[in-house]
This record gives C-alpha cells, sequence and structure tokens, in this order.
C-alpha cells in the first residue's frame, strides 16, 4: 500500500484516519497520513521548474501527523501574541501579493509576473495597509514565511512536514 497511489493498480487507497493531538499549546486536530511510496513532483511544461517541481519521481516516506487545517489568522495572533513574534514581512516592511489583488502601480516580480511587491502587505494587511483580517479570524494566515512558519510550530509543539509529506497530505494521503 503506498502514501497517495496503490504500489499495485488492484490496490485500494486507504483513507487517512483522523486524530485530535493535544501538543503544548495546540489543539487543533491533525490526520495520520500512512506511510508508503507516492509519486512526488510534476512533468507539467508549465510547471515552476526553479521550484523543483519536476520530474515526478517515487518516493518512500513514514507514517505522519499533520493539521487538519491550515493555520488560521486566530491561531497566529495567538502565538504573536504569547510571543512578540515579527514577522518576515513586517520586518521587511512589504511582501508579494496575488497582482490581481493589487494596486497597478506596485512593482510585478519579472521572473514570476503574478506576483507584486507591496509596501505594508503582511499576515495583518494581506493585501496591503488598506486590508485587513477583520471578520477572517478562520481564514489561512499569509505572508507567512518559512522561519514564521517553523517558530509557530514550535511554539504549537510541532514541527513541519517536508516538502515529500506536505505533496503526499495535498493529493489527499
Amino acid at each position: 500500500m503506498s502514501c497517495c497511489h496503490p504500489d499495485h493498480p488492484s490496490q485500494a487507497p486507504r483513507t487517512p484516519s483522523l486524530h485530535v493531538g493535544v501538543c503544548s499549546t495546540s489543539t487543533d486536530p491533525m490526520v495520520e497520513v500512512p506511510g508508503g511510496v507516492f509519486r512526488m513532483g510534476s512533468d507539467d511544461p508549465l510547471g515552476f521548474h526553479d521550484d523543483g517541481e519536476g520530474p515526478v519521481r517515487a518516493v518512500r516516506l513514514h507514517p505522519f501527523l499533520i493539521d487538519a487545517t491550515a493555520v488560521t489568522n486566530d491561531s497566529f495572533a495567538r502565538f504573536v501574541e504569547a510571543t512578540g513574534h515579527v514577522t518576515d514581512a513586517e520586518h521587511l516592511g512589504w511582501s508579494f501579493v496575488f497582482v490581481g489583488a493589487t494596486r497597478s502601480d506596485d512593482p510585478v516580480v519579472e521572473q514570476a509576473p503574478w506576483w507584486a511587491a507591496v509596501e505594508g502587505a503582511g499576515w495583518r494587511h494581506p493585501s496591503g495597509p488598506q486590508s485587513g483580517i477583520d471578520n477572517q479570524g478562520d481564514h489561512p494566515v499569509v505572508h507567512v514565511s518559512w522561519h514564521d512558519a517553523l517558530a509557530y510550530a514550535g511554539w504549537a509543539g510541532k514541527r513541519l512536514p517536508t516538502e515529500a509529506e506536505w505533496e503526499c497530505a495535498a493529493r489527499g494521503g
């Protein structure tokens, strides 16, 4: 049995079991993803190859737990309040925003024209200083770097998934 695809076409994939994990500061439900082999990556020519999206390759994983949902604005706000954490975007004073959510005068990233560098964008102001997260407490937190996510995971008594774990879980485990 594999993680995301059966080893043999006649094998049916298993459904991950749901666990409610109680960590030091988090009671968010977690999903157990069974170990096995899955096909990671993409051979799609439209992929962003600089991110290592391809080629497709077989990867073996041990069973692991992952949060059932993305970290929310409310959860991240509790972390910031408890620790005083300042995100990388807040340190820099800007972050990347999808072009459709920005003003037309925001500078676009040449290598990734779907992103614009927006002054004042951060987790509290996702589209720039004129935006906010009021009434969006249950939305996924955005403008969080790997360093910010690592700090949050440590505070929550958890760890970040590996890239392979993340892709396997995103494909349905």
